[in-house]
């Protein structure tokens, strides 16, 4: 086929009963002009099978199998170099999109001469039921900006480190599935996946080493991914695998050397991001992973700064917590300590609230038989 717009690159490892969704969800798209690069890697239950029955339906696929289960970034990669379409998506064969999806954000990607189009359009699938994720346009606009909803359907916005983990509608994001990239600017800037067979966060570190690079950024939020939470996806083994959250913390001591070695400028701004990155692998993590992990997360999080201007409040506190402690023992006592802080705070500021119109700072009530005066909210009772 000439003329190819997108190639779609999708990395198949034991994924059968979801496959077949993803990949009508690619074959139907209104875009006709694509071509879908399925490489498997290795499966060892029924995928391989139905990629090549869909191929034997659909000419555009192209069958690839790798000669050992190699992962997803080298997966990813192999789909990237052999690419021929003008803009390249990245998909996770467990999800699916909506058949507009690729003509939205190709459309959005020409109108404004854009190396990166993303959608905020994201629903969670957790067996069968749709949910809205955190990053869907209608949860983060503004009473106002919901009376002017079409204003923020297509737009452009700058690609910042400082928009990460920022709930708004401008917002840029880790995850390479919602995104569609210009093909010329990944290659120009040598920008491919991590090819560790065991890692953490590869959508993570590509994305900020995209970013040092300036990309030009739009939106089209009518397209849909559809998100399928499921047990023992890779965020799922984050959770129990000790192995894959300590590479989370050479992921990132890689991007730190990244930025250093080209624009050290920017590390103030990269801390953030990768602190965040860590703690999430940290936080999702189970207790006994928790445990192993500390020590790696505390050694690393010793060496940046991170402003309190920087993160949420919430986050700041962890930084602290993690950075001052160097035993996870000490992290949990002194992380009770806080959370009894606050709660006593919480409650504190409730009963003034409760009472705020009884309480009265400065003051003299007079009465026949008593005087009562105010001083700084104490009330003194003196008898006549």
């Amino acid at each position: 086929m000439e003329n190819i717009k997108i190639t779609i690159i999708a990395p198949v490892y034991n994924v059968e009963p979801y496959l077949k969704e993803c990949l009508d969800s690619l074959i139907n798209q209104t875009l006709k002009e694509i071509e879908i690069i399925c490489i498997d890697d290795c499966s060892t239950d029924n995928s391989y099978q139905i990629l090549d029955e869909y191929a034997k339906k659909d000419d555009r696929i192209v069958i690839l199998q790798n000669d050992e289960n190699r992962g997803v970034g080298y997966t990813r990669n192999i789909g990237e170099k052999l690419a021929k379409g003008e803009y390249l998506y990245f998909i996770d064969p467990d999800d699916y999109i909506s058949l507009n999806f690729l003509e939205c954000m190709y459309n959005t990607a020409k109108k404004y001469n854009s190396d990166i189009v993303q959608t905020l359009n994201i629903y969670t699938n957790t067996n069968g039921k749709l949910n809205k994720y955190w990053l869907h346009i209608e949860n983060i606009l503004s009473a106002e900006q919901k009376n002017n909803i079409s204003n923020y359907i297509e737009y452009e916005s700058e690609a910042s480190l400082k928009k990460l983990y920022k709930k708004n509608i401008e917002t840029t994001n880790f995850n390479l599935w919602a995104k569609l990239y210009k093909k010329e600017f990944l290659i120009k800037n040598n920008l491919f996946s991590n090819e560790a067979k065991i890692g953490a966060g590869y959508d993570t570190e590509l994305t900020l080493r995209i970013l040092l690079h300036a990309p030009k950024l739009s939106h089209n939020n009518k397209a849909i991914y559809y998100y399928r939470i499921r047990k023992n996806s890779i965020v799922d083994k984050y959770k129990k695998e000790i192995n894959r959250s300590i590479y989370i913390i050479d992921n990132m001591n890689n991007i730190i050397k990244y930025y250093n070695e080209r624009i050290p400028d920017l590390l103030n701004d990269l801390y953030p991001n990768v602190f965040a990155s860590c703690f999430y692998v940290f936080n999702i993590s189970t207790e006994n992973n928790k445990a192993a992990f500390y020590s790696y997360i505390h050694n690393f999080i010793s060496k940046i700064h991170v402003s309190k201007t920087d993160i949420d409040k919430d986050k700041y506190l962890e930084y602290l917590l993690i950075k001052n402690n160097d035993t996870y023992e000490k992290y949990l006592l002194q992380k009770q300590l806080f959370e009894q802080i606050k709660l006593l705070d919480s409650k504190i500021n409730n009963i003034i609230e409760k009472q705020n119109s009884k309480i009265k700072l400065f003051g003299i009530d007079n009465f026949e038989d008593k005087k009562i005066i105010y001083i700084f909210g104490i009330r003194i009772t003196l008898k006549k």
